[in-house]
């Protein structure tokens, strides 16, 4: 089959700053076999002109009263396995970000809503997740990462005045905070590389925890839609884009005068733009992970969206001279896939990554 060429809406790419990330975040690794496809993987992602990459090792949670987080035999990576990712990215000239993800094995949603999350609950739940953590930052630290990424959308119930995702109070003990800064510090102490927290946006509830303060960077992970019409155009997209982070994420940046990273999922399917991917049992979520939410369920794949948003999001970022890198979302390592989901693995939305990486850089 001949691949047609993907139209990148060119302009005059301003050079961003020195230390400007251009990133790709793997989908979160559900299979140690994918370590194999890691070399081939590095090999593009490299060809692509990115500088960083966020690997997102897991543990995964196997009961929910009381919760149980922990390692699972042929599901979370092995020690050896992530050491070894690391010293392949760093051979390419590629920095290292590690931000532990939790690996839940329905919707985290349902999880949370489910548990009995009374005062003992919470204990063991700080407990765990911070022995997960620390784990992670130890590794980190030893493998010779360079930053390392806490926080996420699957654990904001516990954050200080923490909301379920219906709204509703998740019943957070008083302590939270300071269980929080503890863990903070003891990262710090354990990690010596930059350490970032994981926003998600739009804002849940309070728009950021109180504890924001104690870190380096914030990585903000884009999922607002960018249109609300079923064909929207490049422009509108690209307008929307510009509308929000000037409205919303700028606020943020002057606020905390730290550094802010913009992280991305498009996803290739139709709808993906407005946040609603079509499927034959109604909308489904933009926010979902390679290896679960969609199989069995019908998406229509549109490469074209995607395309069509990546090409929006540069033209938008191009205008923006504040932000200090941006990072694409969801990149399935073991294989090139042609299917729904946000992973650019041989896609045609690559090339426009390609296209415009090491110009944002300087090096084209």
């Amino acid at each position: 089959s001949i691949k047609e060429p993907t139209s990148v809406v060119t302009t005059t790419i301003s050079k961003q700053h020195e230390g400007y990330i251009a990133g790709i975040e793997l989908a979160r690794f559900s299979h140690p076999s994918w370590s194999s496809e890691y070399p081939s993987t590095m090999e593009d992602i490299s060809d692509l002109g990115a500088n960083w990459v966020f690997l997102s090792p897991t543990w995964s949670v196997i009961n929910n009263s009381p919760p149980v987080i922990t390692q699972k035999a042929g599901v979370d990576l092995l020690q050896y396995d992530i050491s070894s990712l690391i010293s392949q990215t760093h051979a390419k000239n590629i920095k290292l970000a590690v931000f532990p993800r939790l690996n839940f094995t329905g919707d985290y949603k349902s999880w949370w809503a489910n548990a009995s999350r009374d005062q003992d609950w919470w204990q063991s739940w700080f407990d765990r997740y911070s022995l997960f953590i620390l784990h992670q930052a130890s590794l980190a630290e030893k493998a010779g990462a360079n930053a390392f990424i806490l926080g996420g959308n699957e654990v904001i119930p516990s954050l200080p005045l923490g909301k379920l995702f219906d709204g509703s109070d998740a019943g957070v003990p008083l302590d939270a905070e300071q269980q929080w800064i503890d863990l903070i510090s003891e990262i710090r102490s354990r990690f010596s590389g930059t350490v970032a927290w994981a926003l998600p946006y739009p804002f849940v509830a309070d728009r950021y925890p109180t504890f924001i303060d104690q870190f380096d960077w914030i990585y903000v992970l884009w999922s607002a839609p960018l249109t609300s019409t079923d064909a929207p155009t490049q422009p509108e997209m690209s307008n929307e884009l510009l509308r929000l982070v000037n409205q919303d994420i700028k606020v943020l940046k002057d606020d905390l005068a730290k550094p802010l990273v913009l992280g991305v999922q498009f996803s290739s399917a139709d709808g993906a733009a407005s946040n609603c991917i079509v499927s034959s049992t109604g909308c489904l979520s933009v926010d979902w992970e390679m290896n679960s939410t969609y199989t069995g369920t019908e998406c229509k794949v549109d490469l074209t969206e995607q395309v069509d948003m990546y090409n929006a999001f540069f033209a938008a970022i191009n205008q923006i001279s504040w932000l200090d890198g941006v990072v694409s979302r969801g990149y399935y390592p073991p294989a090139i896939v042609q299917d729904c989901s946000p992973s650019i693995h041989g896609k045609p939305a690559a090339d426009v990554i390609w296209y415009w990486y090491p110009r944002l850089l300087g090096v084209k």
